[in-house]
Order: C-alpha cells, then sequence, then structure tokens
C-alpha cells in the first residue's frame, strides 16, 4: 500500500504544479516534502530546506566524502605494499 500512495504522489509532483498550489501541501506534510526533495534534488538541490540547513548539508556530505575518499585511498596504498 506504501508504494501505491508513493507512486500517486510522486506522478502527481511530476505534473509541474504551480508553487502556490504545491507549497502548502507540502509544508503541511513534511513526507511528502521530503519525496519532492528527492524526486527533485538534481535539478534544484535541497530545495525545501532553509539555506543554512542546506548550507550545513552540503558542508557534511563534503566532509564525508572527503572521510571516504581517503580511507579508500589509503586502503589501495595498504594493498600496494
Amino acid at each position: 500500500e506504501y508504494q501505491i500512495v508513493v507512486g500517486s504522489l510522486k506522478r502527481l509532483l511530476a505534473l509541474g504544479l504551480p508553487k502556490y498550489v504545491l507549497d502548502p501541501v507540502l509544508d503541511a506534510h513534511p513526507a511528502a516534502a521530503e519525496l519532492y526533495e528527492n524526486l527533485t534534488y538534481s535539478q534544484l538541490g535541497l530545495s525545501r530546506a532553509p539555506l543554512q540547513v542546506a548550507i550545513g548539508s552540503a558542508i557534511v556530505a563534503i566532509q564525508v566524502l572527503e572521510q571516504f575518499r581517503t580511507r579508500r585511498s589509503g586502503q589501495h596504498g595498504a594493498r600496494m605494499r
């Protein structure tokens, strides 16, 4: 049932509803807002998050990716020895 609801919501969000229609729905339903943000992330980024939260999320993501990259390159170096 959950997948049916999500599928229906995804189809409705894909209609390109005007902001004045979409915003009240997303403001009232955080799960729908999260789905919308996930669906539109590649085009809009964290479009529903306040700027400070979006910047903070970007910084944390960069730090995590850098840690992962550092660990991966350390593992490759250990294998080569």
